[in-house]
């Protein structure tokens, strides 16, 4: 008896064989799908961005706060991220929710924003800014430079 005149034993190891090819070239098929999806590195604000609120004007008759803010980093901010909160809250309402006010800063620039609110009221409230910053192609919120100050609301 030969080795290769039994061919249900041969077939049955071809099939084998051809299972774990299969198997393998799958599994390398949805490895390399779920490397694309995975983001290859996180957008980060650079550690020298700094933001200082210079002034604030309030008027709750108009409903609108003007912020000067200067960018006293090294490095250009996108935008701005505005929250209100009362006094002494740590939970602040974001004024500009849907999108952030992307008026570009380079270091050293004063930048006056206009910012309206709807339900604001005659009190004292802290006002938080948070500057944006564009790395690359995607947005990176600077969540170590956060600037607060208290600030008063008059008719």
């Amino acid at each position: 008896m030969s080795l290769f005149t039994d061919k249900k034993a041969l077939s049955e190891m071809i099939s084998y064989v051809l299972l774990i090819i299969v198997a393998l070239a799958l599994s390398a098929i949805v490895y390399n799908y779920l490397v694309s999806l995975t983001p290859k590195e996180k957008a980060e604000c650079p550690s020298d961005i700094a933001l200082y609120i210079k002034e604030v004007d309030c008027n709750s008759t108009t409903d609108t706060i003007n912020i000067t803010y200067s960018n006293t980093g090294l490095f250009n901010t996108s935008g701005i991220y505005v929250r209100l909160g009362n006094i002494g809250s740590l939970v602040r309402k974001t004024l500009n929710k849907n999108s952030a006010y992307l008026t570009p800063s380079s270091p050293g620039e004063d930048i006056t924003q206009r910012v309206s609110y709807s339900d604001l009221n005659n009190g004292s409230f802290t006002l938080e800014i948070q500057p944006l910053v564009k790395v690359k192609k995607e947005f990176a919120l600077c969540e170590k430079v956060i600037v607060t100050k208290d600030i008063v609301c008059l008719d």
